[in-house]
């Protein structure tokens, strides 16, 4: 955090660096170990930075299937 402010003059210059989603959740994910896609996705929508709506967004982060249901779905 403290790299941040010296080179953006703050946390809020930080997140307006970026010009689109991707890339600034993509970049918060890659500092803030601790946080992942759905973390970044709800908390530049908190702080009030555009995001796309939750249904695309969504859509387009599912994890892929491999269309079996395991030891449990099967006969």
């Amino acid at each position: 955090m403290l790299d941040l402010d010296r080179e953006f003059h703050g946390f809020k210059g930080y997140l307006g660096s970026f010009d689109d989603f991707e890339a600034e959740s993509a970049d918060l994910v890659k500092r803030f170990k601790f946080l992942g896609a759905t973390g970044a996705y709800y908390f530049l929508h908190v702080v009030g930075r555009p995001v796309p709506p939750h249904e695309e967004w969504t859509a387009a982060h599912q994890p892929a299937t491999t269309g079996s249901r395991g030891r449990a779905g099967r006969r």
